[in-house]
């Protein structure tokens, strides 16, 4: 009684829908791929056909090109694309993907992997330079040396510090990389790279 249960449970997803046959209604299972997955549910309980899920879906992803990377990895993601890739996981990826197939998916985990490494230092510059601009011997120098006025209108109201090179271009937390602008040219400003003296352009 207990296998019948597993078994149950195992081919009805959470709404009580017959999944034995068509995963979500976009592929049919094979049947290897069932038994193969249903001895792995009743001797561990763990539910392998989401991992396979998953890779057949990255393989459409990859040669659509409706949908060509438009899914965006988090680092959940990159694990276990990684771990796929290390052959750790449950499924082999040498008998889904073709050499076409391997390459691309190589390409992407390379691709997410640096832009997840990027955002991550992006996030860590940022948060040093909002610290950088909020200490007040930096706040005074760069006031005084600015005559406490926008660089670009010469307001002397609703006062920022911006980065000359912004920060997501590589610019320094150093008063020289500082300039102070009032908030609606700091906006203006955006993430350009340049210095406003006596004028916006």
């Amino acid at each position: 009684m207990d296998n019948i249960q597993k078994i149950a449970d195992f081919i009805f997803d959470e709404e009580n829908n017959f999944m034995g046959i068509a995963r979500h209604g976009y592929y049919n299972l094979p049947k290897d791929v069932f038994v193969k997955a249903l001895n792995e549910y009743l001797s561990s309980g763990n539910n392998v056909l989401n991992e396979y899920d998953q890779i057949i879906w990255q393989r459409w992803d990859e040669w659509d090109p409706h949908t060509q990377w438009q899914q965006i990895w988090d680092e959940e993601d990159l694990l276990f694309w990684e771990k796929v890739l290390r052959k750790e996981s449950f499924w082999s990826i040498d008998s889904i993907y073709n050499h076409d197939d391997l390459s691309l998916l190589k390409q992407r985990v390379d691709s997410e992997k640096n832009r997840i490494q990027y955002l991550k230092s992006h996030k860590k510059r940022r948060t040093d330079a909002d610290t950088y601009t909020k200490n007040k011997k930096v706040r005074g120098s760069v006031f005084e040396r600015d005559g406490k006025k926008c660089k670009a209108c010469n307001s002397t109201k609703d006062l920022t510090l911006d980065h000359i090179i912004p920060v997501s271009k590589d610019g320094t937390n150093r008063i020289s990389n500082l300039q102070i602008l009032c908030r609606s040219c700091n906006s203006k400003k955006s993430n350009k790279h340049y210095e406003w003296m006596d004028k916006t352009t």
